[in-house]
C-alpha cells in the first residue's frame, strides 16, 4: 500500500517541517554533519533499505513534544542553494552556517554569509571539528566582523559547537532547527494548487527523467499535469529518499518524481498549468524589487591569480558605492557565476579566466566576466563604472518610453515608441535599456507624429524618434529620457 504523507495539525494551522539548508566553506565539515545526521536515521531504519540519492533527505528526532521532522538539503548543499537562488527560487527556511574551528574563516565561509542574507533567512552557526579541543570563542569574535553577531557577543545568532567525530552537540543542533522553525510556524494549505522546486535533474537510461524535488505547497499526486519554466510532464512515480514508492508527497517532502520528457533546470518550479502564470508574475515582481533596491551599488565578484595582486587590488578599490560579494584566487568557477546571478553582481577577473562550464553558463545566465591584465586599468575602469552610477542616480528622470515599432529612413534607424511616463521632448538626453542592461545613450534629434514634425509628446502619446548617435535599439527597449 502507498505511504500517504503525514501532515500534523496544531492550533488550526496546518504546520510543515523545516528545510534546512548547510552552508560554508570547502573541508569544514558540511558532509561529515550530514553524513552523521543521516546515518542516526539509516540505524532506525529496518535492515536492507535502500537509500535514493535525490539532492534531499528527511530525518525524524525525539524531542520533548514527540517526533519532529526536518528536511535537509543534501550535497553540495552550497552548490544546489546558489543555484535554486539564482532562479529567484525560495527552498530553505532556515540554514546552518558551518565553520571548523582549527581553519576559522575563508573565502567560501564569506560567500555563504552573502547568500544567507540574500535568501534572508534565520541561520544557526554550526562550530564544526570541537573534538580537537580549539577555543570556539576566536571563531565567534571573527564572525562579528561579518555582521554575524553570535549570542555570546551580544547578539540574536544562535552558534552550536559539534563534533561528527564524538557526534557531541548533534543532538543540541537538531533541537535548536526543531525550535526555530516552531517560532517561524512554517504552515501550508494541503488544499491548495501542489508546487515544489527542482534540487536535481537528470537522465537516467532505464527509467528516464528523473528530478529530484522539494515540495513548498499542496500536495503532489501520481497523474497530476504538471509545468516548469520550460518542461511539461505528468507524474508517472513518486519516491521518497529511501526508494518508496509513494501515492502523493506533501509540504517539505523530499521525493523523486518520473514523468518529465525533458530534464527542467535546477531551481525551477513545478507548478499545475491553472498557476503558472501567477508564479512567473510572482518571480517577475520580486526580481523588480530587488533590481531597484541597490541599484546604486556597483557589485563584484573578484577572482585573482595570486594573494598579492588580490590584496592590493582590494586596499586600491574605491570604498563607496562598491560592494565586494566574494573575493577569492583561481580560475572563474561555475560557483562564481551563479553567485554572480543570484546577486546581480559582476565578475572580475585579473590573471585568470573563467572554467569552461563557467563560460557557457555565464553566457546562458547573461552573466557578465570581464578580465584583466593590468591592475591599473582595472582599478581605472571601476571607479569609472561607480561614479557613473553615482551621477546616474541623481539624475532626473523625465520621461519614460516604450518601443513599439521600427522605421527605416534615408538609412538611418526611426524608433516608434509610445510615452508611458511624463514625456519626451526634443533634445532630451535619453538612456536605452533592454531588461536589466544598458544599451547605449543618446539624445533625440528629431520628433515626427505622422508626417508632421513636433517637439513634445506626452503620456500616452505615440510617435517616432530620431536619436544620434545610431543605437542598436529593439522593439520593446525602454527609452528613460533623463536631465542633462
Amino acid at each position: 500500500m502507498a505511504k500517504k504523507t503525514n501532515i500534523d495539525k496544531k492550533n488550526n494551522a496546518f504546520l510543515r517541517p523545516p528545510i534546512v539548508a548547510v552552508l560554508g566553506h570547502v573541508d569544514h565539515g558540511k558532509t561529515t554533519l550530514l553524513d552523521t545526521i543521516r546515518n542516526s536515521e539509516i540505524a532506525k531504519r529496518e535492515f536492507g533499505g535502500i537509500t535514493q540519492h535525490i539532492g534531499a533527505y528527511q530525518v525524524e528526532i525525539d524531542t520533548k513534544d514527540g517526533k519532529k521532522k526536518i528536511t535537509f538539503i543534501d550535497t553540495p548543499g552550497h552548490e544546489t542553494f546558489t543555484k535554486i537562488r539564482s532562479r529567484g527560487a525560495e527552498v530553505a527556511d532556515i540554514a546552518i552556517l558551518v565553520v571548523a574551528v582549527n581553519d576559522g574563516i575563508q573565502p567560501q565561509t564569506i560567500e555563504s554569509i552573502e547568500l544567507i542574507k540574500q535568501a534572508k533567512i534565520p541561520f544557526i552557526v554550526a562550530i564544526t571539528k570541537i573534538d580537537l579541543g580549539l577555543r570556539q570563542e576566536t571563531i565567534k569574535k571573527k564572525l562579528a566582523k561579518f555582521d554575524v553577531l553570535v549570542e555570546e557577543e551580544g547578539g540574536n545568532v544562535v552558534c552550536v559547537g559539534v563534533s561528527s567525530k564524538t557526534k557531541e552537540g548533534i543532538k543540541d543542533l537538531l533541537e535548536m532547527i526543531v525550535l526555530l522553525s516552531e517560532m517561524k510556524e512554517l504552515s501550508f494549505d494541503p488544499l491548495a494548487k501542489p508546487s515544489a522546486v527542482v534540487i536535481e535533474s537528470k537522465v537516467d537510461k532505464r527509467k528516464g527523467v528523473e528530478v529530484g524535488a522539494i515540495v513548498k505547497n499542496g500536495i503532489l499526486k501520481v497523474g497530476q499535469e504538471i509545468f516548469t519554466e520550460t518542461q511539461e510532464g505528468k507524474i508517472r512515480a513518486i519516491f521518497t529518499d529511501w526508494g518508496e514508492s509513494v501515492a502523493e508527497a506533501g509540504p517539505s517532502f523530499p521525493c523523486k518524481i518520473l514523468g518529465f520528457s525533458k530534464p527542467p533546470m535546477v531551481g525551477e518550479i513545478i507548478v499545475s498549468e491553472e498557476i503558472q502564470k501567477d508564479i512567473e508574475k510572482d518571480r517577475a515582481m520580486k526580481t523588480s524589487d530587488q533590481n531597484e533596491q541597490g541599484e546604486n551599488i556597483f557589485k563584484i565578484i573578484l577572482k585573482a591569480d595570486s594573494q598579492n595582486s588580490l590584496e592590493a587590488i582590494t586596499y586600491s578599490l574605491p570604498q563607496d558605492g562598491l560592494r565586494i560579494i566574494s573575493s577569492g584566487l583561481g580560475e572563474i568557477s561555475e560557483a562564481d557565476v551563479f553567485l554572480a546571478k543570484t546577486t546581480k553582481a559582476f565578475i572580475i577577473g585579473f590573471g585568470v579566466q573563467p572554467s569552461f562550464g563557467a563560460a557557457q553558463i555565464a553566457q546562458s545566465e547573461r552573466v557578465r566576466i570581464k578580465i584583466y591584465k593590468i591592475i591599473y586599468e582595472l582599478l581605472e575602469e571601476i571607479q569609472d563604472v561607480v561614479r557613473g552610477i553615482a551621477e546616474k542616480d541623481f539624475q532626473q528622470v523625465l520621461g519614460k518610453a516604450t518601443i513599439v515599432n521600427e522605421f527605416p529612413f534615408d538609412k538611418k534607424r526611426i524608433a516608434g515608441i509610445k510615452v508611458i511616463e511624463g514625456r519626451i521632448a526634443r533634445g532630451d538626453v535619453v538612456l536605452i535599456k533592454r531588461k536589466e542592461e544598458d544599451i547605449g545613450r543618446g539624445i533625440v534629434k528629431t520628433m515626427r507624429r505622422f508626417k508632421e514634425e513636433i517637439n513634445k509628446t506626452e503620456v500616452g502619446n505615440d510617435c517616432g524618434i530620431l536619436i544620434d548617435p545610431s543605437i542598436d535599439f529593439k522593439v520593446d527597449d525602454m527609452i528613460v529620457s533623463v536631465q542633462s
